[in-house]
C-alpha cells in the first residue's frame, strides 16, 4: 500500500507547485508502470483471502487496487513505452486479466482499457491478452474463455435497458429498409467476377468454333474427293457393262451361226 502511495504523486500527476524529489522515473516517467503493475499483482492474490476478512479492510484492498490500476491508466495514455513495458510479462496482463472479476466497477472498466491499449498498435499485443484470458480461463474453471467478460458485458447491457427483445417492435422500419437494400442491392464485384468467367467461356467456345470449322473443311474437301471417285467408279461401271453388253452379242452371234451347220 506504501508503494502505491508513493507512486500515485509521479504516475497520477501531484498537486502543481510542489517540488517532487528525483527518482529514477524521473528520467523515463514510462519506467513507473513496472513498479505499479507490480504493486497490483499483490492484490488479486488477495482473491482467496477477501471473503475472511474484515470489511473495511476488505474495502481498503479493494480501493489500493483501484489506485494501482488508476496509475498504471494514466502511466500508459501519457506514455507509449509503458504499454510495451506493461505487455512485456504474460504475468501483468494476467494480473490485468484478474482484474476484470473485481468486485469494483471502474477496477472492471480500467483493465479492460488497460488490456485495449494493450492490443492497440503499434503494440498488438493480441496473442498475450489471448494467453492471459486463456490463462484466467483455467484459474477460474471457466468452460470457455471470456464467459465471465460476456456475462458482465450482457449484464451491463440489461441495466443500461439494451434488451433487444423489447426493441424488436421499433426495429421493424430498420429492418424493412434492410430489405429493401437486400432486394435492390447490385453485387459489382460479383458481376464482374461473372464478367471475366463469361469472357473467358467466350474465348474457349471461339477456340471450339475455329477447330470445328476446321474439321467441317476438312470433311468437305473429303467429300469432294469421295464425289470424284464416285464419279470415276460410275465410269468405270458403266464401261465394264458396255463390255459385257459386247460379249453378250458377241456370244448370240456365234451361238446362231453355228445352229444351222448341225441341222443341216
Amino acid at each position: 500500500m506504501e508503494q502505491t502511495g508513493s507512486l500515485r504523486p509521479g504516475v497520477c500527476g501531484g498537486p502543481p507547485g510542489r517540488h517532487h524529489p528525483p527518482s529514477a522515473t524521473s528520467c523515463e516517467p514510462y519506467s513507473s508502470a513496472s513498479p505499479t503493475l507490480e504493486a497490483a499483482m499483490v492484490y488479486p492474490g488477495l482473491t482467496e483471502r477477501r471473503a475472511r476478512c474484515r470489511r473495511p479492510s476488505k474495502r481498503r484492498t479493494l480501493l489500493d487496487e483501484l489506485s494501482c490500476l488508476q496509475c498504471l491508466l494514466n502511466c500508459c495514455a501519457r506514455y507509449s513505452e509503458a504499454v510495451r513495458k506493461l505487455t512485456s510479462t504474460s504475468a501483468g496482463l494476467f494480473t490485468l486479466a484478474i482484474c476484470i472479476m473485481s468486485n469494483v466497477n471502474k477496477s472492471r472498466i480500467i483493465a479492460l482499457q488497460l488490456l485495449t491499449k494493450a492490443c492497440e498498435p503499434p503494440t498488438n499485443g493480441h496473442s498475450a491478452v489471448s494467453e492471459a484470458m486463456s490463462t484466467l480461463r483455467l484459474r477460474f474453471g471457466e468452460p470457455v474463455r471470456f464467459r465471465f467478460l460476456v456475462g458482465m458485458l450482457s449484464s451491463a447491457m440489461g441495466q443500461k435497458g439494451a434488451n433487444i427483445g423489447n426493441n424488436i417492435n421499433s426495429s421493424e422500419s430498420v429492418l424493412e429498409e434492410l430489405d429493401h437494400w437486400e432486394k435492390k442491392h447490385i453485387d459489382v464485384e460479383g458481376l464482374i467476377i461473372r464478367l471475366e468467367n463469361a469472357e473467358k467461356e467466350n474465348d474457349n467456345l471461339r477456340d471450339k468454333v475455329l477447330l470445328l470449322e476446321r474439321r467441317v473443311q476438312i470433311l468437305q474437301e473429303e467429300k469432294g474427293i469421295l464425289i470424284s471417285l464416285e464419279q470415276c467408279l460410275k465410269e468405270r461401271c458403266s464401261e465394264l457393262q458396255g463390255e459385257v453388253h459386247s460379249l453378250k452379242s458377241v456370244k448370240n452371234e456365234k451361238s446362231t451361226t453355228l445352229l444351222p451347220k448341225k441341222t443341216g
